[in-house]
């Protein structure tokens, strides 16, 4: 058995649980612990942590300055320079200190110090984008700064960062999430080798007791409250349902910039939309259970691992059909996927699964089934690994290779 030593750069990391990207890094370093390999990840210093800790077997240290987490975490440009700058020094004394094989880098900031230290110590380079969002979205950048409390800068430097990103992992091994993550990273001229390994959950998690039945149908989303996760045609789409259905709720688990937004769209239908903002892991899991479906509306992902968890729990998914959220669903198996901006139709398919509560148990069955064979930590972590023996042996690279006399 050949053991392996990793040095994750991700600027997110529990407790500071931001989205997918920073949920499936912790994901894959438990479980690489757990099989024998050592990971060493630099994160970003939160309020109230540590500068070095063990976290379930995992090294982990925190530098740059310390910014506060209450379920949303805003990173401003000195927070980012700062993590950039101590990240590079703290990955240089670690690479110096100890015998790492490669490393492995989270977008954005994180793809710098992971560049600059591969580059010195000549140690392979992995970067994951989950997604893209120059590709055919020229508006993105744009609409994300017309949110509350986002500095107007963004929508200037995002693109540019972005492009920078994207130029400096060059000389990397790119991950990504998805069939469709990768036509657009090959779309943006990205010539570095490019692999995908899709996110996961770990199964065990979730072997809890069910939440308890609700008297009333349930729907439920989970996710950043953000413009382009599209939470308006949903709400549309509710109120319709309500005119026939009335005892119907939809809760919405999660906090982000367009919450307030979203409350002053919700306040006539009085208390049937529901904002919990940030809950527990534990809190999340019952109100999910607890829901008939998830809901899934977005305009943009890279991937979408609520789906998964949501299969997780034996509920289906109402998406958009969009890639890769239709990658993952099946339309008319284990969820629906819909035109993003037809309400209507959100409508006609809520109340579908709201009025056959047995169909809606067989699509979370068929779901389940699915994430069992495609979806759960173990079985990507085994392609991850794969991946990273084949890095080492040299059978896929970039422009550094490892020594493989260690491993004789």
């Amino acid at each position: 058995m050949v053991y392996i030593n990793i040095l994750y750069f991700c600027q997110l990391y529990p407790p500071a649980i931001y989205g997918g990207g920073e949920y499936i890094f912790f994901q894959w370093a438990k479980e690489l612990v757990r099989r024998g390999h050592r990971v060493f990840t630099v994160t970003q210093r939160l309020d109230g942590t540590q500068d070095y800790e063990i976290v379930d077997g995992i090294d982990v240290y925190r530098v740059g300055p310390s910014v506060a987490y209450e379920g949303i975490l805003s990173v401003n440009i000195r927070d980012n320079v700062g993590y950039i700058l101590e990240a590079t020094v703290k990955g240089m004394l670690l690479l110096s200190r100890n015998y790492i094989d490669l490393i492995h880098s989270n977008t954005y900031s994180p793809i710098i110090p992971g560049c600059i230290c591969s580059t010195m110590f000549h140690k392979p380079h992995v970067v994951t984008f989950h997604d893209v969002y120059l590709l055919g979205r020229t508006k993105f950048w744009k609409e994300w700064t017309q949110q509350p409390s986002i500095p107007r800068l963004t929508a200037f430097l995002g693109p540019i960062f972005e492009r920078f990103a994207l130029m400096l992992s060059g000389n990397s091994i790119i991950h990504t999430v998805s069939e469709t993550s990768k036509h657009d990273l090959v779309s943006c001229n990205v010539k570095a080798p490019i692999v995908v390994i899709s996110n996961a959950v770990d199964m065990e998690k979730f072997d809890t007791p069910k939440g308890d039945i609700q008297n009333h149908p349930q729907a439920i989303y989970i996710g950043r409250l953000v413009f382009y996760k599209n939470l308006e045609t949903v709400f549309e789409a509710f109120r319709q349902l309500r005119r026939t259905f009335p005892e119907t709720k939809l809760i919405i688990v999660g906090d982000g910039p367009f919450r307030e937004h979203l409350q002053k769209l919700a306040e006539n239908l009085n208390d049937r939309i529901v904002f919990t903002g940030r809950v527990s892991e534990e809190e999340k899991l019952s109100l999910l259970k607890q829901s008939s479906f998830l809901v899934l509306p977005s305009l943009v992902e890279g991937f979408g691992i609520v789906i998964l968890e949501a299969f997780a729990c034996q509920k289906p998914a109402l998406v958009s059909n969009i890639p890769p959220l239709s990658e993952i669903v099946e339309d008319g198996v284990d969820g629906f996927t819909i035109p993003p901006f037809e309400s209507d139709l959100w409508a006609h398919k809520m109340l579908h699964l709201f009025m056959n509560p047995q169909l809606a148990h067989e699509m979370g069955l068929k779901g389940h089934e699915k994430l069992k064979r495609s979806y759960t930590i173990k079985r990507v972590a085994d392609k991850l690994e794969e991946f990273y023996k084949s890095i080492i042996s040299g059978r896929v690279h970039g422009k550094f290779e490892v020594d493989l006399r260690r491993h004789h």
